[in-house]
């Protein structure tokens, strides 16, 4: 299936490390030690992400990607007017890998699937 940039999956980041966790690890790496990084990309990963809520049902932290951005498109064509929205990485080249190989894959890995891709991922195709 082709993505249909709706931009659920950048409003909707879940994950299971907590604000205070992503922190840690950003600063652990900030200052050199590398043994405290439970996972890759930690400098793309804590600057790009604003916290939103805590998903209890499916214990989950969910995010919101600081690089999205929404584009109007008319006929195929970028518009300024309300056509039709489509969602827009401002970081395409260097997104983290995360973002990269997104997809029900990487879904079904961190067990997001079934109803709680209906409640986070509403307008998701993939």
């Amino acid at each position: 299936m082709k993505c249909k940039r709706c931009g659920c999956c950048c409003e909707n980041v879940a994950i299971s490390v907590s604000p205070q966790e992503l922190k840690k690890n950003y600063e652990a790496w900030i200052a050199g030690n590398k043994g405290v990084e439970k996972f890759e990309e930690i400098y793309l990963l804590y600057p790009m992400l604003e916290y939103k809520r805590y998903n209890k049902k499916y214990t989950r932290y969910i995010y919101k990607c600081k690089h999205l951005k929404y584009e109007y498109k008319h006929k195929g064509i970028l518009a300024t007017r309300h056509d039709k929205k489509i969602a827009v990485c401002t970081i395409q080249e260097n997104k983290p890998s995360m973002c990269k190989k997104y997809g029900m894959e990487e879904r079904m890995s961190m067990g997001i699937i079934g109803s709680f891709n209906k409640e986070l991922y509403p307008t998701c195709v993939f």
